[in-house]
């Protein structure tokens, strides 16, 4: 199979193989972001279906960091978080051969380097197209969304970790359930780090202008990013600027105080954590 890193061609075998020597079939390409390329496989059965997130780069800073992504997924890997997470399935090293042109429709092998890759379950699309094309008539519609991802990011708290990248791009949706996944630039609560986060969907305080090359991370910073979603999700807005909370409807006022905490500009009037969002949306 033939697909593109950076416009350059590459082309990997029809099969692959994990760590444990287990083939999956190569099927299509489905994406791909600044770090990976991402594609779909099936078991040699060609029964079940996965994903194989790919790291681009062979510099020794991406793949610790790509080691790092990996290791945390391992620890939302369990049987009692299978409902809520994209698991990991396997792992490994793939060879990849880089291809140049020499003509319409043809190429010739340049060489073959080894690149690091993981499995793990397949979902469908990111939740963009469903936040933009599915509009929720009142609160019992849109709440088995919204408290299932409260859920995730209960979860993520709970073992002090923050998320730091919660946007639309990162949310897939599997059988009409929202998986919150890339946690590529999740670390523990106050790790100050250069500033990376979500393009169009960062916190009130992740655009500060002093101090400029490092943010310190906190799980009120996650609160309000998935807050965002929640508003986005009945709205079809995006919360910036002149915020107006009664844009949400008559027909959501107990989701609307939550909504309105999550999303408060000032930091100390939000929620602490995801668990404070998941009790109050339980009490409703």
């Amino acid at each position: 199979m033939q697909f593109e890193l950076d416009e350059n061609p590459y082309r990997v075998d029809d099969k692959i193989h994990d760590s444990n020597g287990t083939s999956y079939l190569v099927k299509k390409k489905l994406g791909g972001g600044g770090n990976s390329v991402v594609l779909e496989v099936s078991d040699e059965r060609e029964i079940h279906s996965f994903a194989v997130k790919i790291l681009k780069f062979k510099s020794k800073k991406k793949i610790e960091e790509f080691e790092q992504e990996k290791s945390m997924l391992k620890e939302f890997s369990i049987p009692k978080y299978a409902n809520t997470f994209l698991g990991l399935v396997a792992e490994g090293d793939l060879d990849l051969t880089s291809l140049e042109r020499i003509g319409r429709g043809k190429y010739k092998d340049l060489h073959t380097n080894k690149y690091k890759f993981y499995i793990m379950h397949l979902a469908g699309k990111d939740i963009q197209d469903f936040l933009c094309t599915t509009t929720f008539s009142d609160e019992q519609e849109v709440f088995p969304y919204i408290k299932h991802l409260a859920e995730s990011l209960k979860i993520i708290h709970e073992k002090n970790y923050v998320h730091r990248d919660i946007k639309p791009q990162n949310i897939l949706l599997q059988e009409q359930v929202p998986k919150l996944v890339d946690f590529g630039l999740m670390v523990k609560e106050d790790a100050c780090k250069k500033k990376k986060g979500p393009k169009y969907w960062p916190s009130p305080e992740f655009l500060e202008l002093c101090n400029q090359d490092e943010h310190c991370s906190k799980k009120t910073t996650d609160v309000f990013q998935l807050g965002c979603i929640f508003f986005f999700l009945i709205t079809k807005k995006y919360p910036i600027g002149n915020i107006s909370i009664s844009e949400i409807g008559n027909s959501f006022t107990k989701l609307k105080p939550i909504i309105e905490k999550m999303i408060s500009y000032d930091k100390s009037n939000r929620y602490e954590n995801g668990q404070e969002v998941y009790d109050d949306l339980n009490a409703i």
